[in-house]
């Protein structure tokens, strides 16, 4: 995928954060304005959380894959809680859940009629939504330091725009029993064949998300 334009549209893991909301009249703005997410640091597990928010809060939600972010609702005073979590060394993050009208999406040309499993539409793969959510993801988790993600493919050209200095190096060369494993273990036998693992290793590269903070409004 290439660069993704400074759009933005909305969710996060069947909920909505985003800029702060003025006025709290309707229910749903009454929902909204009690929650917050939280991702606690690493190693640190959910009743940890629960034990500080006694009195203060409760956990509604916990991640699935990222199981160290949770949806609390807030007793009372929702951002004073936000404050005092970002105070705890427990906590790696806490913000409000509120709104954002947003539209993030790749500029990449064969977005998204060659790359329907990121996003399908009833013109690209005849029906809506069978994909990953990837857009709806890339509105606050875009940046993947840290993460590592295997494609099981065949080659892949390593100076590719998506894929160039990307790929994940190998600390123990020679250590797999496979040969030039640098970048992961080459099948000799695939050898020139980068007709199919290119384009899903960009893809998977786009689909490694990580929150990035500079896009939360607090």
């Amino acid at each position: 995928m290439k660069r993704l334009r400074p759009f933005f549209i909305l969710a996060l893991f069947g909920g909505l954060f985003g800029a702060p909301l003025s006025g709290i009249d309707t229910p749903e703005e009454q929902w909204v304005g009690s929650r917050l997410y939280v991702r606690v640091a690493d190693g640190v597990v959910r009743s940890v959380l629960e034990d500080y928010l006694v009195g203060v809060g409760e956990v509604e939600w916990q991640g699935v894959a990222l199981t160290q972010w949770f949806r609390v609702k807030a007793i009372s005073d929702r951002d004073q809680l936000v404050s005092d979590l970002k105070a705890q060394g427990f906590v790696a993050t806490s913000m409000p859940y509120q709104l954002w009208d947003m539209q993030k999406v790749p500029n990449d040309t064969h977005y998204p009629s060659n790359l329907w499993r990121l996003h399908s539409t009833s013109s690209n793969q005849g029906l809506d939504d069978l994909d990953l959510d990837a857009q709806e993801a890339w509105d606050i988790l875009t940046d993947a330091t840290g993460i590592i993600v295997l494609v099981h493919d065949n080659g892949v050209i390593e100076t590719h725009e998506d894929i160039a200095g990307n790929l994940w190096d190998n600390p123990n060369v020679g250590a797999y029993g496979c040969p030039n494993d640098i970048h992961g273990c080459w099948d000799p036998s695939h050898q020139g064949d980068e007709s199919h693992g290119t384009p899903v290793a960009g893809v998977g590269r786009a689909s490694r998300l990580e929150l990035e903070q500079t896009s939360v409004a607090s």
